[in-house]
């Protein structure tokens, strides 16, 4: 391999790990539960870090076994069929918590628990501080909503694969113009100048912009701020 071709080499190495990395970032499936992502390792197992959920399917019931921050707790859910909402027969729980709560709601639009007022069940959460650190810390009603998609079977993506594909765009032009910093910078205007040519300050200004739109790119694929 010539030595100007390295850079090129090392790039596209570079793009193709990000692809990968992006890809399965991207695409794991479980579910959201406060501020962290709980991925499916096995039927029934979600976890992320020291962060689990077990559900135990029983006769008419489920029980769940969860760690969450640190915390160990248990839940069991229960479904009938109730007219408490619009006076519509629809499916209702019932979730009983280790600390003696009792939460119950209507499932509504496959999304969510409704009272029996129809608001829904679970919109604040609350912050609390550990070791410095400011935590979300997840209420028994918005972790029953969590806990009813589970049962149902409604987990979610970890991300989308467009934002991969947005990202590795960005990447993509950032490399072309740390590569070929005068190309990019003339593309389409060349014919305007005589003797069109950028100064050392120019290719380096370029090349720069290209690290920066790379590294940007890398960020977008996988996703570190989890945008989607």
């Amino acid at each position: 391999m010539k030595i100007k071709d390295k850079p090129k080499a090392i790039l596209i190495g570079i793009f193709i790990m990000l692809i990968i990395i992006g890809g399965f970032r991207n695409t794991r499936i479980g579910v959201t539960v406060g501020d962290k992502f709980l991925v499916e390792r096995e039927d029934g197992y979600f976890r992320s870090g020291n962060h689990e959920i077990r559900m135990i399917k029983g006769e008419g019931f489920t029980n769940f076994q969860m760690v969450l921050h640190g915390e160990n707790r248990t839940a069991a859910l229960r479904w009938s069929r109730s007219d408490a909402l619009f006076d519509i027969e629809q499916d209702y729980a019932t979730l009983t918590f280790d600390d003696g709560t009792v939460i119950e709601g209507t499932w509504f639009s496959d999304d969510m628990l409704l009272d029996k007022d129809g608001l829904p069940l679970g919109w604040s959460s609350g912050f609390m501080s550990a070791d410095g650190d400011t935590v979300r810390v997840i209420s028994n009603e918005e972790l029953s909503n969590v806990l009813c998609k589970l049962d149902l079977g409604k987990t979610e993506q970890s991300g989308s694969i467009g934002i991969v594909l947005v990202g590795g765009l960005i990447y993509i032009l950032g490399a072309l113009s740390f590569l070929y910093p005068e190309k990019v910078h003339f593309f389409g205007n060349r014919w305007r100048y005589k003797n069109a040519e950028l100064s050392d300050d120019g290719i380096f200004m370029e090349k720069f912009g290209g690290i920066i739109g790379m590294v940007i790119g890398a960020f977008f694929m996988i996703n570190l701020a989890g945008l989607i």
